[in-house]
């Protein structure tokens, strides 16, 4: 048995080798007696004080005792965005959709016992309090642990991290109707290249007329609105003024103030059948003064097809498109398609805050 420690020295560290300015100095460890000592309690101070006088005597007895030692835990929790400490909700930072965003966390020990390092955990709710499948544990910043000891004594402080992500898209957008309906009592033919004007629910459009012939040339015709809808007359010999594909293709180019998604179109006073072509595009704020293939080509086309020789409703824009620039003709690669344009149903998308 070695008798150590002969100075009874209390820690939570002992090393034991042999010894170091010698040699054949050989053994194993096999037995290590230590001792832990624990406040349990307290014990009484007591004294005695006793006086004598002549042949009489007196004492008395007093002592005190040590108050308890009341040990105290607790911790906080400090959050930082960008190195931002947000201190009012209602005074968020700014960061751009897309740009990094990273949490920072400071633990400290506000009490006065220590804690072991699993004992702390951080959690983030990653902004979705009610789910908990999407909760994401910081991480440590081992360099913040004072001593490397894994313990966050008293009055420490540790930093977590979390990983970088993207700043999300926080915008609202609402979605608003605006249904046009056009009706009116214009004459059969006037100038081409008139452009009539109509407004729904805070959305404005410009309507014009075009023809296309056989050939591939472009024109512009005359637009009417009349009790049935919207028709085209595209020559002063044209004695329809329908939307029709009786020899030239008539087009209606819709140009809108903004960005809608056209839904559906009502189709009136219908002759023989009322197929019909349909382009959504982006004309870039720029006015259209004529239509051309080269412009077709650069939007969306569809097809809308019936058997019915009664007025309907088309259910347009298959693929949801958005855009601020429609146009609607008579089917281009058939006949007899004679309609007018009665009524459109259309939606806007705005971003109204975050």
């Amino acid at each position: 048995w070695a008798d150590i420690n002969d100075g009874g020295l209390t820690g939570d560290t002992l090393i034991i080798s042999a010894y170091t300015e010698g040699s054949n100095d050989n053994f194993k460890l096999n037995k290590l007696n230590t001792s832990v000592s624990e406040t349990v309690g307290n014990s009484e101070y007591i004294n005695i004080a006793t006086v004598t006088a002549s042949t009489v005597s007196d004492s008395d007895a007093s002592g005190y005792i040590n108050p308890a030692v009341e040990q105290k835990t607790s911790i906080d929790i400090e959050k930082f965005v960008n190195g931002i400490d947000v201190t009012d909700l209602n005074v968020l930072p700014e960061i751009a959709v897309g740009t990094d965003v990273t949490f920072t966390y400071d633990v400290t020990n506000t009490g006065d016992v220590a804690f072991a390092q699993a004992e702390v955990l951080v959690k983030d709710d990653n902004g979705t309090p009610n789910n908990f499948a999407d909760d994401f544990i910081p991480t440590l910043v081992v360099t913040s642990d004072v001593g490397s000891d894994g313990i966050l004594s008293a009055g420490e402080t540790w930093l977590y991290t979390s990983t970088t992500m993207s700043a999300q898209d926080l915008s609202v957008t609402t979605t608003s109707d605006a249904n046009f309906v056009f009706t009116g009592s214009s004459s059969t033919t006037g100038s081409s290249g008139n452009i009539r004007t109509f407004t729904a629910n805070g959305v404005t459009v410009d309507v014009s007329a075009h023809s296309r012939d056989n050939f591939g040339a472009w024109n512009t015709g005359y637009i009417g609105v009349y009790d049935a809808g919207l028709g085209v007359t595209n020559s002063i010999n044209d004695d329809s003024h329908r939307v029709d594909n009786n020899g030239w293709d008539d087009y209606l180019l819709f140009e809108f103030d903004k960005d809608v998604t056209v839904d559906m179109a009502f189709l009136n006073s219908v002759v023989y059948d009322s197929d019909i072509s349909i382009w959504i595009g982006d004309r870039n704020g720029t006015d259209i003064s004529s239509l051309s293939d080269s412009l077709l080509q650069g939007f969306t086309k569809e097809n809308n097809f019936t058997s019915s020789s009664s007025s309907r409703w088309a259910d347009i824009n298959d693929g949801g498109l958005t855009g601020d620039t429609l146009i609607i003709s008579a089917y281009t690669e058939g006949s007899n398609d004679n309609f007018k344009l009665n009524k459109l149903n259309t939606s806007v998308s705005e971003t109204v805050g975050n």
